[in-house]
């Protein structure tokens, strides 16, 4: 576990789509965001820069401000409509994430090693959210419907509580049904 950050240091993070604000993921070319369906690397290993000293001392779950200020270094993230990240601008790629999702690159980790399992996970890519239906006759309850954002991050919530940070994630955003046989291999 980590104790102490120095600004600067660079360090492995496992990045969670479901706690990015704006919905970013990495693509190795720009073609896996641009072309629909987009396909990425939604949950994973990558690499960030602290932003500011950390110490495990002040650290405090509940309190957001106390987590790890850090920089993603990846060089290319998309949405699921197909919007590129602006790397170039520091506040676009910079995010508090918990001290349970770094590990120093100077000391043997997961990060390091193949992940136990890669998950492939069908979303949906459109332009209107799906709505959850949460509540009255038919409703799915607090989880919400299968193809909703709700839905999913309570999945990828409980794999990443059974698994740590040992998985990976890509993810098929798929804007409507024409694109479902472009996933077909060759």
């Amino acid at each position: 576990s980590v104790r102490v950050l120095q600004a600067g240091e660079l360090v492995d993070v496992f990045h969670r789509y479901a706690q990015d604000p704006n919905g970013y993921f990495m693509v190795q070319h720009a073609s896996g965001g641009l072309l629909h369906p987009s396909v990425g690397k939604t949950d994973g290993w990558t690499t960030a820069r602290v932003s500011e000293a950390w110490d495990a001392q002040y650290f405090d779950p509940s309190n957001y401000k106390t987590w790890v200020e850090i920089q993603w270094t990846h060089p290319t993230w998309y949405n699921r409509r197909g919007h590129r990240l602006d790397v170039s601008t520091p506040s676009m790629v910079t995010q508090r994430v918990l001290p349970e999702q770094i590990r120093q690159q100077h000391s043997p980790s997961e990060a390091q090693r193949q992940p136990r399992v890669s998950l492939l996970h069908m979303r949906w890519g459109g332009e209107q959210p799906v709505n959850p239906v949460t509540e009255g006759a038919g409703g799915w309850g607090a989880i919400g419907s299968t193809p909703s954002d709700n839905y999913i991050n309570g999945l990828e919530d409980h794999i990443f509580q059974t698994l740590g940070p040992t998985y990976e994630i890509i993810s098929c955003f798929i804007q409507g049904s024409q694109e479902l046989s472009k996933l077909a291999p060759p």
